[in-house]
This record gives C-alpha cells, sequence and structure tokens, in this order.
C-alpha cells in the first residue's frame, strides 16, 4: 500500500539518514509503502542540481539511490555525444 507523506510527517531518523547522504536538499516527494509487514520510504530529493529516487527502509538505511535524468539532461546529453563525434 502507498501513503503519501508531507516534508514533517517523516519519521526523524529517516530525515538524518537523509541529511547525512544530501548535506542540502529539498524533498519533492514521499510515499511510505507498506507491504505486508515490511516498510520502506520512496523519496524523489533534490541535492545541487541533481534529482535522485531514494528508497530507505524501515530502520532508515539507504536501499537504493539513483540520480534521475530528466529529459532536457538527456536532450543535452545527446547532443554533447553528438558534437563530440564530429
Amino acid at each position: 500500500m502507498k501513503e503519501s507523506l508531507s516534508p514533517e510527517s517523516l519519521p526523524t531518523d529517516i530525515k538524518s539518514a537523509l541529511e547525512k547522504k544530501f548535506t542540502k536538499y529539498n524533498l519533492i516527494k514521499a510515499e511510505k509503502i507498506t507491504h505486508r509487514t515490511k516498510v520502506d520510504y520512496e523519496l524523489k530529493v533534490k541535492s545541487y542540481k541533481k534529482t535522485y529516487a531514494v528508497v530507505l527502509d524501515s530502520s532508515a538505511k539507504i536501499v537504493r539511490s539513483d540520480i534521475i535524468i530528466t529529459k532536457k539532461e538527456k536532450k543535452e546529453n545527446k547532443e554533447k555525444d553528438e558534437k563530440d563525434e564530429k
């Protein structure tokens, strides 16, 4: 079951783990995912011009952290690659 969360309603240990990993961050989206007895937190975080998809377990351990590449960034990278090939 997915439940949207506000930044204020995130558990303190989850916030602390984010602050350790991303010193300056802006929380864009937060969801609490419950599957039977397992609870994970799926977050979308912006830090230093990069956006990350972060998954933390209920003990605030970061399970996964991926950079999200926007369409604009993909286009810019493609144009740069094409320019470098010439």
